[in-house]
């Protein structure tokens, strides 16, 4: 079973399950850079009021962006966490930093 799961995450030609988590890996991947450039764009900080209206713009991206990070994160320590349980060698996997990334 731990083989299977294993290779469901780690091969994508496994299954059609693997390619569908490998496509919501790379999009992960690819939200959570595409947030970091948003965050640092100006016209995301153009409101420093104190204010805690909810309709501000600010705030509304500011929940959106954070909704979206946490997602990632999630996604990105499950896919750890289980690729960590499911490995046969777990030293070997730890040692290895093409996949901590």
């Amino acid at each position: 079973m731990k083989q299977k799961i294993w290779y469901t995450l780690d091969d994508p030609a496994s299954s059609k399950i693997a390619k569908g988590i490998a496509f919501f890996d790379l999009t992960c991947i690819m939200t959570a850079i595409a947030l970091i450039c948003l965050k640092s764009l100006d016209m995301f900080d153009y409101m420093e009021e104190t204010n805690n209206d909810p309709t501000l713009i600010k705030d509304n991206y500011e929940a959106v962006f954070f909704v979206l990070e946490t997602i990632c994160m999630i996604w990105f320590t499950m896919d750890f966490v289980i690729k960590v349980l499911c490995v046969s060698q777990s030293e070997g996997f730890l040692s290895e930093s093409n996949e901590l990334g």
